[in-house]
């Protein structure tokens, strides 16, 4: 996975070195943070905005607006039960179900 200047969030399949998606092309969004859970199932991506992604399809499935500046760090709980970011704001927000 990487980010780009523009925003675009880009995951790559490193057994054939090939990209298989981009996501958030046309949001045109700073990103900070990137982080996969444990089992690779759900990517949360932070900007000034939390977009967490089902991997498999490539589904945005949530986005949460708490921050008010841009999330530098991004960990997920045990289960993905929960999600912590921090922001340059200095606010550390935990997300759980």
């Amino acid at each position: 996975t990487c980010s780009s200047d523009e925003g675009i969030v880009k995951l790559w399949d490193l057994r054939n070195l090939k990209n298989f998606a981009n996501l958030l092309e046309n949001e045109n969004l700073k990103v900070g943070s990137l982080a996969f859970d444990s089992i690779g199932q759900y990517l949360a991506v932070g900007g000034l905005d939390l977009h967490l992604f089902q991997v498999k399809n490539t589904e945005c499935i949530s986005k949460f607006s708490s921050n008010k500046d841009i999330i530098t760090g991004i960990n997920f709980g045990q289960h993905s039960n929960s999600i912590v970011t921090g922001s340059m704001d200095r606010q550390l927000i935990v997300y759980s179900q």
